[in-house]
């Protein structure tokens, strides 16, 4: 049997595919758009970047892949069933990806939530580690679990829906049809919303980055507020600084449902937004020490994520190796 596994990470505008060696090697990177045009297209690319990758293993090292782990947006229970709808993919949803990829491709395939399968990557250069909680910040936010070395889906693929944990009943609206979500606070999207919106009750003379908000200075893109506002939560102003703590306790909040609940090794966060991981992670911990109690703040480790861009693919390859090989 084959020692190299297949990957995918599809996400909202990209499917990445690649192979894992038993070494942890990823071997023929390819990245295609992810289609607007329904299920059965996105299928078709995960197909084609997949024949693509088994010619190219066949070149070079007379090889195929002996199975395909597929990390994917939306809720994915263990049976690789898609509960609901991933909103960033038109189609994608209530069907069982697992089933249906494999009969396309030919393979076993392991479908399971990107947030879980970049959680089982970080798992494997966390030394020590068994239970671990990834928290993903981006324009929403995503919480995969790994629980005894492996990734917990829970019933219908809901587990570590963290980020529509309503925190404020009422509150701000958040894209998943509820209000007072975790992600309409602490999302790339609500940082740069509420930098807007509370920008209007800061004067000039007190906030150079209200001031800068008011002219439209940064630009609109979220990207470019959060550099925005961290240059100016260095520089000391009071009104990023106020935004930033605001931020970091959503987040300390969340690593403490995590760290009172499976009771982690570690909780990391990842995103984009984790740019300025040198002023957000202190934060964070430092909240989190005010919400949980004493014996829970010393075992539980709190952390940057360290395998980026490439986390998700090694994570859904080894979850397939954990299922299939």
């Amino acid at each position: 049997m084959s020692e190299l596994t297949a990957a995918i990470d599809l996400g909202g505008t990209t499917v990445k595919c690649a192979a894992l060696t038993a070494e942890g090697r990823l071997l023929h990177h390819s990245r295609v758009p992810t289609p607007k045009t329904g299920r059965g297209d996105v299928i078709e690319a995960i197909a084609a970047s997949m024949q693509k990758l088994r010619s190219e293993l066949a070149v070079s090292c007379g090889e195929d892949v002996a199975a395909l782990g597929l990390g994917s947006p939306g809720m994915i229970g263990s049976d690789g069933y898609l509960y609901g709808e991933a909103v960033n993919i038109p189609g994608w949803c209530e069907f069982n990806l697992a089933e249906t990829v494999s009969d396309r491709i030919g393979l076993p395939v392991t479908a399971l939530n990107d947030a879980n399968a970049a959680a089982l990557a970080e798992l494997s250069v966390s030394a020590d580690s068994r239970t671990l909680a990834l928290v993903t910040v981006g324009t929403g936010i995503g919480v995969g679990l790994v629980i005894d070395g492996r990734p917990h889906a829970g019933r219908a693929g809901a587990g570590g829906e963290l980020g529509h944990l309503v925190i404020e009943p009422g509150g701000r609206p958040c894209p998943c049809g509820n209000a007072g979500c975790t992600e309409a606070y602490a999302s790339a999207r609500a940082v740069r919303e509420l930098a807007f919106e509370q920008a209007a009750s800061w004067p000039d003379s007190e906030s150079a980055f209200a001031a800068l908000l008011r002219t439209g200075g940064p630009g609109t893109e979220e990207h470019l507020i959060l550099e925005s506002l961290y240059r100016a939560v260095r520089n000391g102003d009071p009104f990023a600084r106020a935004m930033h703590e605001d931020f970091c306790g959503v987040l300390a909040r969340v690593a403490s449902i995590l760290a009172s609940t499976i009771a982690p090794d570690r909780v990391l966060f990842g995103g984009g937004v984790m740019g300025s991981a040198d002023l957000i992670i202190p934060e964070i911990i430092r909240q989190f020490g005010t919400l949980v109690m004493r014996h829970v703040h010393d075992h539980v480790q709190i952390d940057i994520a360290q395998l980026g861009a490439d986390a998700g693919l090694i994570g859904a390859a080894k979850a397939a190796r954990l299922k299939t090989l």
